[in-house]
């Protein structure tokens, strides 16, 4: 999913979520971007339809990649975040299901 991240400082980095989940993300991130003195506050998730602004906190970072946890969303906030994540048909589909379809699609 593509994403934006906003920091205590005012700094906005757009990226990719490599993992989402309803309790968090992985984003990429360049690799040498110095998060030591920023704080992730929230971010926004891109999914087609309305864009959705979310609260976070850093669960954890290294090489490239950040780790946010989602703090205490409301319910609005909750439905748009399930239909983001739940709602991404990759979310669904194991490696065997989407080797499946792409030969029964070559066939």
């Amino acid at each position: 999913l593509p994403v934006t991240l906003f920091f205590d400082n005012g700094a906005v980095i757009d990226a990719v979520t490599e993992d989402a989940s309803i309790g968090g993300l992985a984003v990429r991130i360049p690799s040498d971007l110095d998060l030591s003195n920023l704080a992730v506050t929230e971010v926004e998730l891109r999914t087609g339809g309305e864009n959705l602004v979310l609260p976070v906190k850093a669960a954890g970072a290294g090489a490239g990649l950040l780790r946010v946890r989602f703090l205490e969303l409301s319910f609005e906030q909750r439905m748009g975040l399930s239909v983001a994540v739940l709602g991404r048909s990759d979310a669904w589909e194991t490696e065997d299901r989407k080797l499946e379809n792409s030969m029964v699609k070559a066939a």
